[in-house]
């Protein structure tokens, strides 16, 4: 299935967003939102508030 289709059928407007998922997948990454993470904080293992 291409990654149009896939996009169509799941209702995403970008079908970029289906092949930097499908990237990450092959690549073992996560998945997981990393959005207002720095670095940083990432290396000392700082929790975001949402997640205390």
């Amino acid at each position: 299935m291409s990654c149009q289709a896939v996009a169509k059928k799941l209702d995403i407007p970008s079908c970029t967003q289906v092949k930097v998922w499908v990237k990450k997948c092959r690549n073992g990454e996560s998945l997981g939102d990393q959005r207002g993470k720095t670095s940083e904080q990432e290396s000392i293992g700082w929790s975001s508030p949402n997640e205390i």
